[in-house]
């Protein structure tokens, strides 16, 4: 997708302050609505060889492990974090009974222990749902290279790992391997600009082939590290 800006340079100008002042007016919003959470959520620390629980039910309406008997623990365990993978997510050392359970899990589906580690809640009352099984992220990398050229087949193939790491993950990760930090910084505001256009202005905009696009109801920003 391309988009052309000319005419009046005081337009432009124009433009872009507008551009700015929508920027920030997005940066006060989010930070607000991080902020709500954030009041009640405390930072977990923990280190290897630290023994946590693991949440039962990791998304609200859905179990993770099948509920046996009216009442269903909230966490099992407690286990003891064999490696750290990263800043948010650890592998545990599980028993046999959750064999079938990928050991890694993100540190908001962990519960820090204090106490005698002897003192575990047996897993043997605690079913494993398998059609909502941990399984290990089939990572698949793409270039961005032939997305943004004129062949059809390299669109449509990054158009389709998008897809499926939606689908099986439900988020889809874009790594930066050496581009221009002004390239990248005039994308974004070409990009803002177009989406501050108004609807039937937007509709005139070519596409190609077999292209994605869309909005997303719950969010709309863009993340950086």
């Amino acid at each position: 997708m391309k988009l052309f800006i000319g005419g009046d340079a005081d337009l432009v100008h124009q433009v872009i302050e507008k551009v700015k002042v929508i920027q920030e007016r997005l940066k006060t919003s989010q930070s607000h609505q991080k902020s709500y959470p954030n009041v009640r959520r405390r930072e977990l620390e923990v280190e290897v060889d630290d023994w946590v629980y693991v949440k039962v039910s990791p998304m609200k309406g859905v179990m993770r492990f099948g509920k046996k008997g009216k009442l269903s623990h909230r966490y099992i365990g407690p286990y003891r974090i064999y490696k750290r993978i990263d800043n948010v997510a650890y592998e545990l050392e599980l028993p046999q009974e959750l064999a079938a359970v990928h050991p890694i899990f993100h540190i908001s589906m962990l519960n820090e222990y204090m106490g005698d580690p002897s003192l575990i809640i047996p897993t043997e009352d605690i079913g494993i749902n398998d059609s909502l099984l941990m399984r290990r992220f089939m990572l698949r990398f793409s270039t961005a290279r032939g997305f943004f050229s004129a062949d059809p087949f390299a669109a449509q193939q990054a158009s389709r790992l998008v897809g499926e790491a939606c689908r099986s993950h439900g988020f889809f990760l874009i790594v930066n391997h050496g581009v221009d930090a002004n390239l990248i910084s005039n994308a974004h505001r070409y990009m803002d600009m177009f989406f501050d256009m108004p609807l039937y202005e937007k509709k005139k905009a070519q596409r190609k082939i077999g292209e994605h696009c869309g909005y997303a109801s719950s969010f709309a920003g863009r993340f950086s590290s």
